[in-house]
């Protein structure tokens, strides 16, 4: 694709949507083909905010998509970046056991998701962390776009 003309940024951004667009059609048609059954099988049961629940983990799949993507623009095996991205996934978990870093944490959005469902949990509590993600997504989407901009092929 490179020795055609493709521009290095196209390749990593078409990387990431497609696979985004794969994600997210994927997961919301298994949202709703489980809310569906849940909702037919337990047809009292009252589950708050549901689909912000499900948007909270759809937000953070994003993140690991762009962490995914720059370990896959670092190393060469496929393998390697999955290590990447555990690493990582290990470090902000980490971050997350800290008083002062806890209520920023995107590890929130996975942990909390089932307290918001049963109301012990706030929507105002998922704001941050939303954010949170959202610039951890950037960055690493930018960071992959500007390594692999500087990359031998």
């Amino acid at each position: 694709m490179l020795t055609k003309g493709l521009p290095r940024p196209a390749i990593i951004l078409s990387k990431y949507i497609v696979t985004a667009v794969i994600m997210t059609v994927s997961y919301w048609l298994c949202f709703g083909i489980t809310y569906g059954y849940t909702a037919y099988l337990w047809a009292n049961t009252d589950l708050q905010h549901t689909l912000f629940a499900a948007f909270s983990l759809w937000i953070i799949g994003f993140m690991y998509l762009s962490i995914l993507i720059m370990g896959c623009v670092l190393f060469k095996q496929a393998f390697s970046g999955i290590i990447f991205l555990l690493a990582v996934t290990v470090i902000i978990s980490l971050c997350s056991i800290l008083p002062q870093t806890a209520s920023y944490s995107p590890m929130i959005l996975m942990s909390k998701n089932v307290d918001l469902l049963s109301g012990a949990a706030a929507i105002s509590e998922f704001t941050m962390p939303i954010i949170i993600s959202l610039i951890i997504t950037a960055g690493f989407l930018f960071t992959a776009v500007v390594s692999f901009n500087k990359k031998q092929v």
